[in-house]
């Protein structure tokens, strides 16, 4: 085979046009849609790091000050206990009745701000907890997460009547989406709200939101599956947890027994 130097050479200059044409329209996009990505989530992860960093001093901050109280409560409980020891030995039972009650609304002013102190603290947790799970929530949403969910939406309307208790029978309903609702997913909803509550009348609509779900609004009345609501919800729980584990500890007003068999 006899060799060709220009065929060759062309060949080359080919190659070396072909690698330029990729590096520029093709690379460096890549390059670039991941550095991109890369930043939005370090971004999103030095966020989480600050509102940790704030909960912690936030945390530290209402545990010093409950130490405070603590030690004012023991400073009152001897100041009454000597009160209430006082005026035993001059004034009798009708004055030790009223140090008593004295020393039972101080125990009891204490008792109302650690209470104070512990709900803001629980305030505190659930909100950097919901925050996160948002944050998380907005970096996965997309318009095929949103079918799933859809798809799930249809599932429950299919298979739970009580679902349809609280929506009125009227002939025009609204359909609420973050994302343009599928036409499949569209004509099965349409159907079974037509077969349950004899609607006539269908507004598709879309809501500007970080998140993703559905709602079907009729009468004033809404029916809804999403995330903003389960998270709501989330915070509503954990809120009364957090509030359940605070209060779980020994109540204040047994400290009189204690002081009573002395």
């Amino acid at each position: 085979m006899e060799f060709d130097l220009f065929t060759f050479i062309a060949e080359i200059v080919n190659f070396l046009l072909l690698v330029w044409l990729l590096n520029k329209f093709l690379f460096k996009r890549i390059i670039t849609m991941v550095d991109a990505r890369e930043k939005r989530i370090a971004d999103t992860l030095a966020q989480a790091d600050a509102k940790e960093k704030s909960a912690a001093d936030r945390e530290a901050a209402v545990q010093t000050a409950l130490a405070g109280m603590e030690a004012r409560k023991d400073v009152v409980m001897a100041e009454a206990a000597d009160q209430m020891k006082a005026l035993r030995e001059t004034l009798g039972i009708e004055a030790r009745a009223a140090a008593e009650k004295e020393r039972l609304m101080w125990l009891a002013e204490w008792r109302r701000l650690r209470l104070e102190a512990e709900t803001e603290l629980a305030a505190g947790i659930s909100g950097i907890v919901i925050s996160s799970l948002r944050n998380m929530m907005k970096e996965l949403a997309d318009e095929d997460l949103e079918r799933r969910v859809v798809a799930r939406f249809i599932t429950k309307l299919k298979t739970d009547q009580s679902l349809f208790n609280d929506l009125p029978r009227v002939p025009a309903f609204e359909i609420r989406t973050c994302y343009t609702l599928d036409p499949h997913q569209e004509k099965s909803i349409r159907d079974i709200i037509a077969a349950r509550l004899n609607a006539r009348t269908f507004e598709l609509t879309t809501r500007q939101s970080d998140l993703f779900g559905i709602e079907i609004i009729a009468g004033g009345e809404r029916l809804a599956w999403h995330v903003d609501d389960h998270l709501e919800q989330m915070r509503f729980v954990l809120d009364n947890a957090i509030r359940k584990i605070a209060e779980a500890g020994q109540p204040v007003d047994s400290l009189a027994g204690k002081e009573d068999s002395r």
